[in-house]
């Protein structure tokens, strides 16, 4: 009787879990590149929750850590596995070396969007984000690092310019880098940001969810707080003309006055329909002729409002203006008429 040999053993006969197991193992640049152009039975089997790993990405700003970073990347199918993107704004230099080093660091890290940006189909981010930003130096006497004031303007600007230069476009962009008015982004540096940027084409023209905390960057009464809203509100149409879903809230100093405050969630017929547009204003001050330009240019289907305090004009003449084109949720009268 003839008998047949064992058929000897091959990495696509193992189950799909050990295989994953072998390629968390292999360095993602090349190696496990080529692992998975073995043939589609290897490919298969690595697709589930290990490709899931690279679909969020944290992206350092230190030279040494983006220079690697940039190294896996390169040659590798895997960069176009990444749909989330948080920028570690945690640089241990001081503010003169992070200067010296500029130029450096926006090669790179356009060259880390590049390589993520090459396999893609879309070439869109699903988005991008920022972790507290911080910048930590050396303190002399205790020989230890310690964490001192943000470079939030230059961080931001780095992040915006390589993605411009890559080609990278982002979905959803979120500023919300800190809720401390001395820690989140000015006003100020948003807006000379969104001119440096070529036009008309260019990332924040294809933002469709914009998450922006912002701050006057320095201590200012309610008049002039109010004027730098407005310069936002004005300017956020022209800047994210593709917007779809606005979140804007204010971080600002305590100032004088009592001024009436808006808390209203508005809708368009009482129905909310999934692609319309929809705004969020949170801790706003501004004069009511402002706000109701914004809206009326910006025309989102949703509006809600928490904590925005009028310098000129009154809640009822506001709600009155906005009720001839929105519905109010119903339970939210109460809160329309608090503070």
């Amino acid at each position: 009787m003839a008998t047949t040999a064992p058929l000897k053993p091959s990495l696509e006969t193992l189950p799909s879990e050990v295989v994953e197991k072998i390629a968390r193992f292999l360095p993602p640049r090349l190696d496990l590149g080529s692992f998975r152009l073995t043939n589609r039975e290897i490919r298969d089997k690595i697709q589930g929750d290990f490709i899931k790993r690279f679909h969020h990405r944290e992206v350092p700003l230190g030279i040494p850590a983006l220079e690697e970073l940039r190294q896996k990347t390169e040659g590798c199918d895997l960069g176009g596995q990444v749909r989330h993107c948080t920028i570690n704004c945690l640089v241990y230099c001081t503010e003169e070396k992070f200067r010296a080093d500029a130029d450096e660091r926006l090669r790179l890290l356009t060259a880390v969007f590049s390589n993520i940006k090459s396999p893609m189909t879309t070439g869109t981010l699903h988005s991008l984000s920022f972790k507290p930003v911080r910048r930590a130096r050396i303190n002399v006497e205790t020989k230890t690092w310690q964490v001192t004031p943000p470079l939030r303007g230059r961080i931001v600007e780095t992040t915006m310019m390589a993605l411009e230069r890559s080609g990278l476009s982002v979905d959803e962009l979120d500023l919300s880098l800190s809720s401390e008015p001395g820690q989140c982004l000015h006003y100020d540096e948003f807006l000379d940001i969104a001119n440096k940027l070529q036009q008309p084409s260019n990332v924040f023209s294809k933002v469709k969810i914009a998450k922006l905390k912002l701050a006057s960057p320095r201590r200012e009464g309610s008049a002039t707080q109010s004027r730098s809203v407005a310069s936002i509100l004005h300017q956020i149409s022209n800047i994210m003309p593709t917007l779809e879903r606005l979140e804007l809230s204010w971080i600002g100093y305590r100032f004088e006055g009592d001024f009436p405050s808006l808390n209203v969630n508005l809708t368009i017929g009482g129905t909310w329909s999934t692609g319309a547009k929809s705004c969020y204003l949170y801790d706003l001050i501004v004069s009511e002729s402002v706000l109701l330009r914004f809206v009326e240019s910006f025309r989102p289907t949703r509006l809600e409002m928490k904590r925005v305090r009028l310098v000129e004009g009154t809640k009822a003449s506001v709600l009155s203006s906005l009720e001839q084109s929105y519905d109010l949720i119903p339970d939210a009268w109460g809160a329309a008429g608090a503070e």
